[in-house]
């Protein structure tokens, strides 16, 4: 669904308020830039944008300190298959571009022979999205199944990798109806989800159900509970927090237009 323009509206000017003199983003207004929060600030930009978000005045697209920002990540990338996939999404968004070789070869070097669940996910997505190298991707993809002779999961997190890498898989036709129920199942009375059925809704965990369930053709069992408990997470400053009443950071205020965009 689309997210409400007044949403937005406070939503621009909280993550605006991250940017560093750095160009990156915080996750507090004291706190120094990471490739993470750049992302998600980033990340939040894009959505508004795409919607038609009329305070045109965020521009990442033309701030040269972001493109240093990001330039200088680059120059020593991290190892993780997230942070990777994370800084090289950024660098799309900021139109910082890089040789095509050379990000094929960093995100080869990484997939290695112990190749698990979430760094499969998100190496398949970086070679997928951001590079167009689907030989790559179907690689990581027969790799991750390789050994695999039952999906398996224990979070919320793990089932929408899973529905993710097994579109097209006969691992995933087997164990639709099953996953499709456990995520379901993940939402409680308040109309949030938890990590697994059973536990405390959090803003981060609505999101992955409700990304599960979309990967899988699916939606939640009360969808305008969901939409409640994401718009309760809204604070006064425009972000959201991880729930009702906690403070507001740029991941939850990201994993919440998410989930609103899920539904």
């Amino acid at each position: 669904m689309m997210v409400p323009n007044d949403v937005l509206d406070g939503v621009v000017r909280f993550t605006a308020a991250r940017r560093k003199e750095t160009g990156g983003y915080g996750a507090t207004p004291l706190l120094p830039a990471t490739i993470e929060d750049t992302f998600y600030a980033l990340s939040i930009f894009e959505m508004a944008r795409s919607q038609g978000h009329a305070q045109s005045f965020i521009s990442p697209w033309q701030d040269i300190s972001l493109k240093n920002y990001l330039e200088d990540q680059l120059e020593d990338p991290p190892i993780s298959g997230k942070l990777i996939y994370r800084l090289l999404t950024g660098c799309r968004i900021a139109g910082v571009t890089s040789n095509k070789k050379y990000l094929a070869d960093l995100l080869q070097g990484l997939v290695g022979d112990d190749l698990f669940l979430e760094r499969a996910y998100y190496l398949c997505r970086a070679a997928r999205e951001l590079i167009g190298d689907e030989d790559m991707a179907a690689g990581i993809h027969k790799k991750v199944f390789a050994n695999v002779k039952v999906m398996s999961w224990k979070t919320a997190r793990e089932a929408k990798m899973w529905a993710f890498l097994g579109q097209g898989t006969q691992f995933l036709s087997e164990a639709r109806e099953k996953i499709t129920a456990w995520l379901q199942n993940c939402q409680n009375c308040d109309g949030g989800f938890g990590f697994m059925p059973g536990t405390t809704s959090f803003i981060e965990n609505s999101h992955a159900c409700l990304r599960g369930l979309a990967l899988l053709g699916k939606a939640p069992n009360d969808p305008a509970g969901a939409r409640a408990f994401i718009i309760s997470c809204r604070t006064g400053s425009g972000g959201f927090s991880r729930m009702q009443g906690a403070a507001p950071f740029l991941d939850a205020t990201w994993h919440g237009l998410k989930a609103l965009r899920a539904l």
